[in-house]
């Protein structure tokens, strides 16, 4: 199940069942809320349902940005940015996105719901299982998606001037593949582009260090070479199942401005050589040793997977299919549960001072109260209408009592990453368990803490309001591993291995790591 375009940081392990589920069926503008599918940072994305008239329904997925960034200007710019160009760009390769909805203090897009895997998933799980994916597979999915980085590269505004769009973070998580053999191209939230309000500042580095092209990593001007880079770097893992540039971060940039590159019949003897050719033409150091533009890539890679459109995709479905069935099955429970949840009599509950409307499930009630309360509301109201019908006024109005403040609310916290040995959370100065990581404390105006900590990462320590439910992520810093070298000290690759080109103008991004 997907995460599109969920946030520009790594994302959370597996949220706990209980946070899956919290807001199951709760509605959100048009849309009926169902699981969560995922969540960093910046947002949750959740399976959602949008209702029309005469029984239309279309699943969606809803990216919800979280609650507390809604005051933080440069993000929300930055988040309207992308969703202006995402809503852009309608092909068949790239996920399609809806409309940008901005409702009682929640701003969220509604995209296009996808059921299979990441790339990355894709490739790991084969290798897991000992079934390397074909090479015909791998040159066919990234043909699929050097169509989509070649229609987003010569996008055009309404006046017909070129938007030069880069998306700036192609990887095996951005490439994904469906149960029925798709492959879209997902995230375009670092994307540049023409006339963007939100651009990279100086210092900023943006995307996976892994797949940079070292243009990228020198602050030197970028084009759309670069998501070429990226996707070579791509196709590479998951053709071998090892990264093109391994190592830790300084390690991989290394080699990438170097241009170290294992021959890829070190780990698979029977790599083809027509395949091997086009990938180190993509991962060249030099932009202009690259092919382009991006369809041309598509063209190469289509002539080495021979495959038609046909015979690729029932290709990829069956790999899917036959590497994820469990995943498959629970994904199809979880639809079928989002569209049994009815429209039909609601139930208010009161919630921080104010009432919210969820919808109700066709599956019982776990509280009794809830069904006495409502129980009671239906027989009063029949009560009422029977009278009515008789013509009669009855004797003494019905009265049904508002549903009484809540002296309790609900606070929760996630942090991203979930998986962290070690991981500690409290609310309030209580411990709460990591796959339950809420409680419910006392509504009012006076804040509560919340903290939250892991060996090797930056402690944080945070406060929130409990005057109605509320949610928090929290993103983990991981310390700067203990190092004997000097401080500033910088990382220069051979002067051998250093491509020997004229230094091209800077684009004003900085990079991070001298080299």
């Amino acid at each position: 199940m997907t995460t599109p375009a969920l946030d520009h940081d790594e994302l959370a392990g597996p949220p706990s069942d209980w946070m899956r589920r919290r807001r199951l069926g709760q509605p959100l503008g048009r849309y009926v809320l169902g699981t969560l599918l995922g969540q960093g940072g910046a947002a949750s994305v959740y399976m959602a349902r949008l209702d029309g008239p005469d029984g239309f329904e279309r699943v969606v997925a809803v990216k919800l940005v979280h609650e507390h960034l809604m005051a933080d200007r440069d993000f929300i710019a930055m988040f309207l940015d992308e969703a202006n160009l995402a809503c852009r760009l309608q092909h068949p390769n790239i996920v399609h996105c809806y409309e940008l909805c901005r409702e009682e203090g929640s701003l969220y897009l509604a995209m296009e719901f996808l059921q299979g895997q990441p790339l990355s998933r894709l490739y790991q799980r084969a290798q897991e299982r000992r079934q390397p994916l074909p090479y015909s597979l791998v040159a066919w999915i990234g043909a699929r998606a050097a169509d989509a980085l070649g229609y987003a590269h010569d996008l055009r505004d309404e006046s017909g001037e070129p938007l030069r769009v880069v998306h700036r973070d192609v990887s095996p998580d951005n490439l994904f593949v469906t149960y029925d053999g798709q492959v879209k191209l997902l995230d375009f939230g670092i994307a540049r582009a023409a006339g963007r309000r939100s651009q990279t500042n100086l210092g900023q580095l943006k995307g996976k260090f892994r797949y940079m092209a070292p243009e990228y990593a020198l602050g030197l001007e970028f084009d759309g070479g670069m998501d070429v880079f990226a996707l070579g770097a791509t196709l590479y893992e998951a053709a071998t199942g090892i990264p093109a540039f391994g190592g830790d971060e300084q390690a991989a940039l290394r080699k990438i401005v170097a241009g170290e590159l294992s021959d890829p019949r070190d780990v698979r003897p029977d790599f083809p050589a027509p395949f091997w050719k086009l990938l180190q033409q993509a991962m060249a150091v030099r932009q202009e040793d690259r092919p382009r533009p991006a369809a041309q890539l598509a063209k190469a890679l289509d002539a080495a997977a021979g495959l038609t459109p046909a015979q690729g995709r029932a290709l990829l479905s069956s790999a899917v299919r036959r590497l994820f069935p469990d995943e498959l099955g629970a994904e199809a429970s979880e639809i079928a549960e989002l569209r049994r949840l009815s429209r039909g009599p609601e139930e208010p509950t009161a919630q921080g001072g104010h009432t919210v409307t969820r919808v109700r499930s066709d599956r019982p009630r776990p509280r009794a109260g809830t069904v006495a309360w409502t129980l009671g509301f239906v027989l009063a109201g029949g009560a009422v209408a029977v009278a009515l019908s008789r013509g009669e006024a009855p004797a003494t109005a019905p009265v049904v009592a508002a549903a009484p403040e809540a002296t309790h609310v609900d606070v929760s916290v996630q942090a991203t990453p979930a998986d962290v040995p070690g991981l500690h959370l409290s609310i309030g100065g209580v411990t709460v368990p990591a796959e339950a990581p809420h409680r419910r404390v006392l509504r009012g105006t006076e804040a509560v803490s919340v903290e939250v900590s892991a060996p090797g990462y930056r402690s944080v320590a945070s406060k929130v309001v409990p005057d109605r439910d509320r949610a928090m992520v929290v993103t983990l810093s991981a310390l700067p591993p203990a190092s004997s070298a000097p401080s500033g000290a910088a990382v220069v690759p051979p002067a051998a291995a250093r491509p020997a080109t004229p230094a091209p103008a800077r684009s004003g991004v900085i990079h991070r790591y001298p080299f």
